[in-house]
C-alpha cells in the first residue's frame, strides 16, 4: 500500500499539473462567497451557514468520488488512499446527492430552513458548474465526438476536431443561471422553486450536451443520461406538489 507521504506528494503534483482540479476549489470557495452575500441579504446566520457550507462541501466530494469509482470499486480495495485522488474523476451526480445529504443534516441541526438555504445554492451551482467546465475545456482533458470543421476544436495530442462539449454545457449553465437569478427576483416565490428549478433545467442540459460526448460504454455512460431524465422527471413532480401549497404557507422544504 502507499505510503501517506507518497500520496501527498502524487496528490501535490497532480494539483498543480491539474487546471481543472484547481478551477474545481475555485468554484467551491466562490460558490461559498456568492451563497454568503445572498444569504446575508435574506438574514439568514452567517456562522450556521458558513457550518453547512463546509460540510456540503464534503459532502460534494465524497458523493462524486463514491459516484465515479462505483464501476470500478475492486480497484481499489488494495489502494484505498487512491480515493482521494479527486482530480482522477468526480461523477456530478454523486457529487450532487452527497452535498445535499450533508446540508439536510446540517441544515436540521443548525436550525436552518432546508429550502431556503437550498434556494441559496440551487441559484449559484450554474454558475460553479460553468467554471467548472470552462476549466476542463483549458485543460483539455474532456473533449465530444468527431466534428468537421468549423464545428469542431482540434485540442491538443488529436488530429482530428472534436466537438467542445465542455464549452456547450458551460455556456448552457450560464444561460440557467441568468434565467435562475431572474426567477429569483420574482416576489411571493415558493420556498424552493429555485433549487427545484435548478434541478429540472441543469438535468435537461447534461442530457443533451451528452449526446456530443464520446461515447465509451461502461457504467457511467449508461446511468448518467437515465439520472439526468429521471431527476428532472422527479423535480417536476415537486415542483408540482410545491404549487399546489397554499400561498401564504411556510415551506422549510423544498418537497
Amino acid at each position: 500500500m502507499e505510503s501517506l507521504l507518497a500520496l501527498a506528494i502524487r496528490l501535490l503534483r497532480n494539483l498543480v499539473a491539474n487546471v481543472g482540479l484547481l478551477v474545481l476549489f475555485g468554484a467551491y470557495l466562490g460558490l461559498s462567497q456568492l451563497v454568503k452575500l445572498k444569504a446575508a441579504r435574506r438574514g439568514v446566520d452567517a456562522d450556521a451557514l458558513a457550518d453547512v457550507t463546509f460540510w456540503v462541501g464534503i459532502g460534494a466530494v465524497v458523493g462524486g468520488r463514491l459516484g465515479h469509482l462505483a464501476p470500478s470499486a475492486s480497484a481499489y480495495v488494495s489502494n484505498p488512499l487512491d480515493l482521494l485522488l479527486i482530480n482522477t474523476g468526480m461523477n456530478l451526480y454523486g457529487a450532487l446527492g452527497g452535498g445535499f445529504l450533508a446540508g439536510v443534516v446540517l441544515t436540521h441541526r443548525r436550525g436552518l430552513g432546508l429550502g431556503v438555504v437550498a434556494d441559496l445554492y440551487g441559484l449559484f451551482l450554474p454558475l460553479a458548474i460553468a467554471a467548472v467546465r470552462f476549466g476542463c475545456l483549458i485543460d483539455s482533458s474532456c473533449y465530444g465526438r468527431q466534428a468537421p470543421p468549423p464545428f469542431g476544436i482540434l485540442f491538443p495530442g488529436l488530429v482530428q476536431p472534436r466537438l467542445p462539449s465542455d464549452l456547450y454545457e458551460g455556456l448552457l449553465a450560464l444561460l440557467l443561471f441568468a434565467a435562475l437569478l431572474l426567477l429569483s427576483e420574482r416576489r411571493a416565490l415558493r420556498t424552493g422553486t429555485v433549487f427545484l428549478s435548478f434541478l429540472i433545467g441543469y438535468p435537461l442540459i447534461r442530457a443533451a450536451v451528452d449526446m456530443t460526448r464520446i461515447s465509451v460504454g461502461g457504467m457511467e455512460r449508461t446511468v448518467d443520461p437515465l439520472l439526468s431524465i429521471g431527476l428532472a422527471t422527479v423535480a417536476v413532480a415537486l415542483m408540482w406538489r410545491l404549487s399546489r401549497r397554499p400561498a401564504g404557507r411556510p415551506s422549510g422544504t423544498v418537497i
